[in-house]
């Protein structure tokens, strides 16, 4: 009977202690993560924001539709002193409104190196300007910096031009017709600027059907 009794729960105590070994690992893991943090929590801590949630931060205020997304990044904006902090899960943010503090920036030495969410438009764009790292970005940046000099933008004004009263003229079939989405139009006069003085090459995306509109949309 004794044995039987033994062999009864000899799974079960080992299952539980193999079960307090896994939670005080990842409570031993996570005191250290967190320690590991703390001076980035000192500093998030010297910025006025919306109370967080355990894991997921701010997340909720970034869910529902576009209308809401928006309604919730005015509203967080408005209650709370600029720049305001914003957790997603684990990562800090900080939302900037004010040209003086974007300035600051903007001019910062500091403020160069790509958010690791740019790794994910690697596979797509390569490792361009876009998403290049600060010791090739540099590099590249000071390569074309002569073909942005005042002369040669002022010769794009007439594409400026040209472009934009298109995008009146289609503006126009919206008048009286209630809300509609500005995206649409102005991302395509935006595709046929760029293409025009960047690239020399005229796609008439808002004028003409156009492979590379569809495509960049998919």
């Amino acid at each position: 009977m004794i044995l039987e009794a033994v062999d009864q729960f000899a799974p079960q105590s080992a299952f539980q202690m193999l079960m307090s070994v896994v939670v005080c690992t990842f409570l031993v893991w996570y005191a250290q993560y967190h320690w590991n943090r703390r001076r980035l929590y000192r500093m998030a801590s010297k910025f006025d924001g919306p109370m967080c949630l355990p894991f997921i931060g701010n997340g909720l205020y970034f869910v529902g539709s576009t209308r809401d997304i928006l309604h919730n990044v005015m509203s967080v904006v408005s209650d709370f002193k600029l720049p305001v902090r914003v957790w997603l899960g684990q990562k800090l943010f900080y939302g900037v409104v004010d040209p003086e503090h974007l300035e600051i920036i903007m001019n910062s030495p500091h403020a160069l190196e790509k958010d690791e969410l740019y790794q994910y438009a690697e596979p797509v764009v390569g490792t361009g300007l876009f998403t290049a790292p600060v010791s090739k970005w540099k590099r590249h940046r000071k390569i074309i910096m002569p073909t942005f000099n005042q002369r040669i933008l002022d010769e794009f004004v007439p594409v400026f031009v040209e472009r934009s009263t298109i995008l009146v003229d289609q503006l126009k079939n919206e008048v009286g017709k209630g809300s509609f989405n500005i995206f649409h139009y102005v991302s395509r006069c935006t595709l046929d600027i760029i293409c025009e003085t960047a690239m020399g090459v005229t796609v008439e995306a808002q004028t003409k059907y156009s492979d590379y509109v569809q495509w960049a949309n998919k």
